[in-house]
């Protein structure tokens, strides 16, 4: 009797525990298209990061260049001084 009593506890324990691993189809759904919409906004973001990066990129190009000229004209500068 104890043993029956054993394993019908047993038994009711197990299904509780599946069933407390398992998630619906509706909420594993709306998880998934909430986490596809993260995704999406993290690439937009992504996109605008790496926009944003080419634009640095320019400017330091051309300070840099700027930075050249600069150099070559106080060069001039300083030889004409002399």
């Amino acid at each position: 009797m104890n043993r029956t009593r054993l394993h019908a506890a047993s038994a009711v324990l197990a299904a509780a525990v599946v069933a407390s691993g398992c998630v619906s189809k509706g909420a594993y759904e709306k998880l998934g298209a909430e986490k596809n919409q993260e995704i999406d906004a993290l690439q937009r973001q992504l996109g605008g990061l790496q926009e944003q990066v080419q634009s640095l990129q320019k400017q330091k190009t051309l300070l840099e260049q700027r930075i050249s000229a600069l150099e070559q004209q106080k060069t001039h500068l300083l030889a004409i001084c002399r």
